[in-house]
């Protein structure tokens, strides 16, 4: 009877330790962390059942009554608990039998692991919590750190595998997001005396070890700027901003906030050199939307002369926006400076071929301060400029044809209204048509654009149609959008926030301002060789200068180089992440140089061949049409930005440009500049070759393979 009684004790305890080491090898850390939390909730006290009959046998074997027996066994038990392993007990039946003092022994054996794992239970997460803190700040080369308990802030946290440090504002407990922590191998970290820069330097203490680099995304601006001040200081103390460029150590921010605010952030971007960064989220999603979605996107050989990178002289493309957020109006201004076409008239000369934008507002008006400020200020000034032209260079259009209306979706006009707005084949021209559903929650952006696919196709239109709708819903992105509306061809989602704003990949690297950003200092360098200053030198000076420009300025060479995939639309070609096809580089490079082929120095900087440009430009070849065309862009962003024409005589006064005053004195036609470099000649007391700019329109295509390459990029025929 005792035998079988102690083999069925030893078979539970197996079971036990059987099915919990199951469980722990089985399940994922969310799985094993419920495990390991419910040993302080209960499970500990399984192993303690058995240890009931195991003590009630060594006081009947000593001649103990069985109420005696079952009290002595309880107690016994309870000890085992707090580890009182009393072998006095059942010393006598322990050397009398052999096969029970084994069992005995086992079971001592795992009352000491539970203890381990209740206590594991109780500080676990505390435990994990401490070895990442320690991995973060002291072993990784590369620390992200994150601030503010805000919900987005999961996706920034969850978009990379480095190591990773939340810091949050408030003292409570949280077990949820403790939980959320373990299980993705993030440190928490309560901020210190409500500072950040307190708290930061308690973790790291010398940042010159590794690359820090923090997010901050509270919720509040206010919180969010007063946080980005307190860094700067920090920043400034340090004495990091004579860094190289290449050297990615050290502490940098990246701080959110709403574009009306965005010149408090500014501030601190040129006040740091950049090691401060302002992040507009809409400016995240116009970007992304306007570099995957260009016009040129769903064009063919029907739309565009791929031979002469021009636009079909019937195509007249069109953009309907329905909606007039803050999405919208920077959808709006980056698509205007980007979306810039030409087409060969019957003469052969190039002509401008204005986008025509109509947005659909409802009860909101058309304009706004930011927007009268910016984008329309110069079709306000034109006007007046018109009226006394003679004291201009020749004035550039203004870069759109823009007409707001005042219909709501749920008037009943607003169909017919669409329709209207819509580009249809007419006195020999051929229809090209975006729509882009911006307008309220994502199931009402949803509804509309399935609504508009249902209509397009009614009125003859859908196969030159495309609907784009703003979905910031990731969720909704993959299981609705992608299963249930997988059949409407022409419909496309834009924003989802998870991928395109609340991704340290998209807020840190950036990859159209880096290759902005490298042609600025590459071209610094170029000129440094050639008048023998120091590289290295010239690398930190032309960084500063980088982060030291207005925005527009800085801006102005990354919309150039996000032009660059709607500008190899036209001539049939994309690009692509990876290793450089060679073969088509080389290709791409003779048919763009024909009958214009570029003039090199003997000098290369970083893989970079060292151009030699002259007032000798060739006419009518391709290579001069891109140029054209860059020129155009630039004139397009630029009045995007509220920047307009100087007068001739505010030129010889002020020279080129008065970004104070947003006057520039480039706001003109391409042959403009060749007058522009005269009278620039004239005041400065040079000759025309130093003053020309007409080669800063070269520079995009000319390099454009160097640039692609060096940011892992491919050329691509479509």
């Amino acid at each position: 009877m005792r035998s079988a009684i102690i083999t069925i004790c030893l078979i539970y305890m197996t079971a036990i330790v059987f099915s919990f080491v199951f469980k722990l090898i089985k399940n994922d850390r969310e799985g094993r962390l419920r495990l390991v939390k419910g040993y302080a909730k209960g499970r500990f006290v399984l192993i303690y059942i058995v240890a009931v009959p195991l003590f009630m046998m060594a006081f009947l074997y000593e001649g103990a009554g069985v109420i005696a027996s079952i009290f002595g066994a309880v107690e016994e038990s309870v000890n085992l608990v707090v580890l009182k392993l009393d072998y006095g007990v059942i010393a006598s039946l322990a050397e009398s039998d052999s096969y029970y003092f084994a069992t005995m022994v086992i079971l001592f054996v795992l009352c000491v692991a539970n203890a381990i794992m209740f206590t594991l239970g109780l500080f676990y997460q505390r435990i994990c919590n401490f070895v990442y803190k320690k991995i973060a700040t002291q072993s990784a080369d590369t620390t992200y750190v994150v601030v503010g308990k805000n919900i987005k802030n999961r996706d920034i946290l969850l978009s990379t595998n480095g190591a990773r440090v939340w810091i949050i504002e408030e003292d409570k407990k949280d077990a949820e997001l403790e939980d959320f922590a373990y299980i993705n191998k993030i440190a928490i970290v309560r901020i210190k005396e409500e500072s950040l820069s307190a708290t930061l330097k308690g973790l790291f203490g010398n940042f010159f070890a590794r690359s820090i680099r923090v997010v901050v995304n509270t919720g509040s601006d206010e919180t969010n700027l007063l946080m980005t001040e307190e860094i700067s200081d920090l920043i400034c103390s340090l004495n990091t901003q004579d860094r190289d460029i290449d050297d990615a150590k050290g502490l940098h921010l990246y701080s959110f906030g709403e574009p009306e605010n965005s010149s408090a952030f500014l501030h601190f971007v040129k006040k740091t050199a950049g090691q401060i960064r302002y992040i507009n989220k809409y400016k995240l999603i116009a970007l992304d939307f306007v570099d995957k979605h260009p016009l040129t996107e769903f064009m063919d050989d029907n739309e565009i002369d791929t031979t002469r990178g021009v636009l079909k002289a019937d195509i007249e493309p069109n953009v309907v926006m329905i909606g007039y957020n803050k999405t919208m109006q920077e959808v709006l201004v980056t698509s205007v400076a980007n979306n810039q076409f030409m087409y060969l008239d019957e003469k052969g000369t190039l002509q401008d071929r204005q986008v025509r934008y109509t947005i659909f507002t409802g009860d909101k008006k058309g304009a706004d301060k930011n927007l009268n400020h910016s984008f329309l200020r110069y079709s306000f000034e034109r006007k007046q400029m018109l009226a006394k032209k003679e004291e201009y260079l020749p004035l550039p259009e203004f870069p759109a044809k823009v007409d707001f209306v005042s219909v709501g979706t749920n008037d009943y006009t607003f169909y017919e209204s669409v329709k209207r707005a819509l580009s249809q084949e007419k006195e020999g021209n051929k229809p090209f048509n975006q729509i882009i559903v911006s307008w309220g929650t994502d199931i009402e952006n949803i509804d509309i654009a399935e609504k508009l696919s249902v209509k397009v196709k009614e009125w003859g239109m859908d196969d030159k149609t495309e609907i784009f709708v703003k979905v910031r819903s990731y969720a909704l992105q993959e299981r609705i959008i992608k299963d249930e509306y997988k059949d409407i061809t022409r419909l496309h989602t834009f924003a989802t926030e998870k991928m395109v704003v609340y991704n340290l990949d998209r807020i840190i690297s950036e990859n159209i301002e880096t290759m902005a950003r490298d042609r600025h200092l590459a071209y610094a360098v170029c000129d440094a060789i050639q008048d023998g200053k120091d590289e290295h030198q010239t690398k930190v000076e032309a960084l500063k200068k980088w982060y030291g420009w207005a925005q527009p300025q800085r801006d102005a060479n990354v919309y150039g180089v996000l032009s660059i995939r709607m500008k190899l639309n036209l001539l049939g070609y994309d690009y692509i992440k990876g290793k450089m096809d060679s073969d088509l580089a080389q290709a791409f490079m003779s048919t763009y140089q024909e009958g214009d082929p570029i003039k090199y120095k003997a000098q290369e900087v970083g893989g970079k061949k060292i151009v030699e440009y002259t007032n000798d430009f060739k006419e009518g070849s391709l290579r001069q049409r891109l140029a054209i065309h860059e020129h155009l862009r630039w004139n397009s962003y630029m009045i995007t930005q509220g920047i307009v024409p100087s007068s001739i005589k505010e030129m010889q006064k002020e020279g080129g440009k008065n970004l104070t005053l947003r006057r520039h004195g480039c706001l003109t036609s391409f042959d403009g500049l060749k007058e522009y470099r005269q009278i620039m000649a004239e005041r400065n007391g040079t000759n025309q070759e130093c003053e020309d700019v007409i080669r800063y329109d070269y520079q995009l295509f000319d390099d454009l393979i160097w640039l692609l390459e060096r940011n892992g990029n491919t050329l691509i025929k479509r």
